[in-house]
């Protein structure tokens, strides 16, 4: 059986993986893997607090507004490729959404 913290954990990558999908956009490997270390982080932490329904989605909202701001941010970088969400988007995103609770 899969642990709360692992599902909400894959609940949140995979929401961020299709927002991304939906935008035409794929992670290059270094988003993808703090990605990952973020929503697996983000389900242990909402799994210990026993967080209700809206509180996950409230989770969800949050993450799904920083890919669109790294999305916003890779519009305006020149020679990036149109379907990346990779480093030199992703991180300066990250540095305007962090701390957010619970991933950062």
């Amino acid at each position: 059986m899969a642990s709360a913290a692992g599902s909400i954990g894959d609940y949140l990558f995979g929401a961020a993986f299709d927002h991304a999908a939906a935008m035409g956009r794929h992670f290059g490997d270094g988003a993808d893997a703090r990605l990952r270390e973020m929503t697996a982080q983000a389900g242990r932490i909402l799994a210990e607090e026993k967080a209700s329904e809206a509180e996950i989605e409230a989770a969800r909202t949050a993450l799904l507004a920083l890919l669109d701001h790294a999305a916003e941010l890779a519009r305006d970088l020149p020679d990036y490729p149109d379907d990346l969400l990779g480093e030199r988007s992703f991180y300066p995103a990250l540095a305007w959404f962090c701390p957010r609770h619970p991933f950062c």
